[in-house]
């Protein structure tokens, strides 16, 4: 590449260029111990098959096969196929329906809560948080009335 004159006379010419760096062999006291991690080695991927060109499709459509096998078997599993029959009534009686406790629980909290406490759906820590936000609701509840009492006299 031309360099201009006026920038030629700038510079002093480079004629000769540095000498490579001299890389000294390290001596065996100062080398380090290498052990191979296993957990940290390259894995090949499932669609490289090594001296063979896979077509990215297949292995798409083969992964995509696996997934649909293990999402039926979960809802297999899930929907207890395979298993013991399930008993005739699983819901239980009409009041373990999460509906009917929460109506409950608003209009007629006594009951409400006697519910939950006899209900086997519910396990002890969901009690206690539905006992105590039952009372806090009744609390406030009671608040609001007594405010507006107070501003009607």
């Amino acid at each position: 590449m031309p360099v201009p004159h006026q920038l030629r006379g700038m510079f002093p010419q480079a004629s000769a260029l540095p000498p490579p760096p001299v890389y000294w062999p390290t001596p065996a006291h100062e080398v380090i111990a290498h052990r191979r991690d296993a957990r940290k080695d390259v894995r090949e991927f499932a669609a490289f098959v090594p001296g063979r060109i896979v077509d990215p499709r297949v292995a798409a459509q083969q992964a995509h096969a696996q997934h649909v096998q293990y999402a039926q078997r979960a809802a297999m599993a899930a929907a207890g196929v395979g298993k013991v029959a399930a008993p005739a009534n699983p819901r239980g009686a009409w009041w373990e329906d999460p509906v009917a406790l929460g109506s409950l629980l608003i209009l007629l909290p006594p009951i409400g809560l006697a519910a939950v406490w006899s209900s086997k759906r519910y396990s002890s820590d969901a009690r206690w948080a539905l006992t105590i936000m039952t009372g806090l609701t009744m609390c406030l509840v009671t608040a609001i009335v007594i405010a507006a009492l107070a501003m009607t006299r």
